[in-house]
């Protein structure tokens, strides 16, 4: 199967790291979601084995482009106002999320 160059999906890669079951779950989904467009990939904050072991390429990894993740999602969803053939797409992984919490309290 052709990857459809139209389509850019950015995905994150942040999850807990000693769950050997999660690294094979998105391997196997990155792998599957290459098939379907040009992947992004926010590997900040990752530790560099774990990108290895998921064999991104340099062009995947969001921290080769100079702009932070968010960013990328809002510039490359801007383009696509611009060409109506291409297509972005956020792929949320299941689960919770991991990384800094935000906690809103009374007061």
């Amino acid at each position: 199967m052709e990857t459809n160059s139209n389509n850019i999906i950015f995905c994150q890669a942040e999850i807990p790291y000693e769950n050997q079951g999660d690294l094979v779950i998105n391997k196997i989904l990155l792998m599957q979601l290459r098939k379907y467009g040009r992947l992004i990939v926010n590997d900040r904050k990752v530790p560099a084995w774990y990108c290895k072991q998921l064999e991104l390429t340099d062009e995947e990894k969001a921290s080769t482009y100079q702009r932070k993740f968010p960013i990328l999602i809002v510039l490359w969803g801007l383009k696509t106002l611009f060409n109506l053939n291409k297509n972005v797409y956020l792929m949320l992984r299941p689960g919770h999320f991991y990384g800094e919490k935000i906690v809103l309290s009374k007061k």
